[in-house]
């Protein structure tokens, strides 16, 4: 329905035959958004599918009020999102990536509710030294190479595990070793 499939389409109708969008893919991750990216062996992230939150960086201006209509947002074939990548996730409406310098960069709808929201409309670099990220629905973390864990993000049932403030803006650190 958002073009997530990169077949170059969006529609409600069920596609069972498969479509080839990309070769030497070593990585992919879907949102709960109707948005998809995926990761080459030349370290290229690529995304595709609904860009209502700007996570794939179609829109030069960032949303204003609640999410943009989806219609409006599509994105049916892969656009090249950053270069230099080794690992990315997803969240709800956003994506943290990890580039090869050991970087790690964030952009689109971190946190949403109830019409009020958080947005990067552009990559924004986190932290440095780096090894792993992941996601969830509002919120991420890290994993430094001196072993400390590290989150951000919406924070409301302590998901964050701290009990620092609803919404955490800059990383923080939750743990070592």
């Amino acid at each position: 329905q958002y073009g997530q499939l990169g077949q170059g389409r969006s529609d409600d109708v069920f596609h069972e035959e498969m479509c080839r969008i990309a070769g030497n893919v070593v990585h992919v991750d879907t949102s709960q958004s109707g948005f998809t990216i995926y990761l080459t062996e030349e370290h290229e992230l690529y995304g595709m599918g609904s860009d209502a939150s700007d996570v794939l960086l179609s829109n030069t201006t960032p949303p204003s009020g609640d999410l943009r209509e989806w219609e409006d947002t599509i994105v049916t074939s892969p656009v090249l999102l950053m270069e230099d990548v080794v690992y990315a996730r997803c969240g709800r409406d956003d994506v943290a990536v990890l580039k090869e310098d050991g970087s790690l960069w964030t952009w689109g709808v971190a946190w949403a509710v109830s019409g009020a929201k958080y947005c990067r409309s552009a990559p924004v670099r986190l932290m440095e030294d780096v090894i792993f990220v992941t996601g969830g629905i509002y919120h991420h973390a890290a994993l430094k190479e001196d072993g400390s864990l590290w989150t951000w993000g919406y924070n409301y049932t302590g998901n964050c595990g701290t009990d620092e403030n609803i919404y955490i803006e800059t990383p923080i650190r939750v743990a070592d070793e």
